[in-house]
């Protein structure tokens, strides 16, 4: 067997392994961002879910500050659980982790460092166990002052 019958799969297999949950991410140090925003977004979705706005508030970016008070921040999450139903359980899914991949969305403060998209994804049945739950919290998440922090946020249904 020489090595082009061999090294084309290969190739196309890393090539295709780069491209499923993982987050997008092509910079060298991806998985590690992808943990770190895996993390994160479980973090704020045990804030939402526990109905702790105060401390979600405080994971949020002068930006998001700038257009909500916590009163509005609050009632949005309230409102969206009224709207969507009360989630049993949560997963966390990433959309990209690379901030080059972020620069063509739509939704993002202007000027803020782009950091990763992130959804938590909400069930109403804990018992559930679909790839994307009933509906989701989308995060645009931001660099200011050293932290990651959310610049804004969106609810969708499936």
């Amino acid at each position: 067997m020489n090595i082009r019958t061999w090294a084309a799969p290969f190739v196309i297999s890393l090539l295709l392994a780069g491209c499923g949950a993982g987050g997008g991410s092509s910079s060298a140090g991806g998985s590690s961002r992808d943990e770190t925003y895996r993390a994160y977004g479980k973090n704020f979705g045990d804030l939402i879910v526990k109905q702790d706005f105060q401390s979600a508030y405080e994971l949020c970016s002068s930006h998001l500050k700038k257009k909500m008070t916590l009163e509005q921040f609050s009632n949005a999450h309230k409102q969206a659980f009224k709207d969507y139903g009360q989630p049993a359980k949560f997963e966390v899914s990433l959309n990209f982790t690379d901030p080059e991949l972020l620069k063509g969305q739509s939704g993002w403060p202007e000027g803020a460092a782009r950091q990763a998209r992130v959804f938590v994804n909400f069930f109403k049945d804990k018992n559930e166990d679909s790839a994307t739950g009933d509906f989701s919290l989308g995060l645009n998440i931001v660099g200011e002052d050293g932290k990651d922090l959310v610049g804004a946020f969106d609810y969708g249904i499936h």
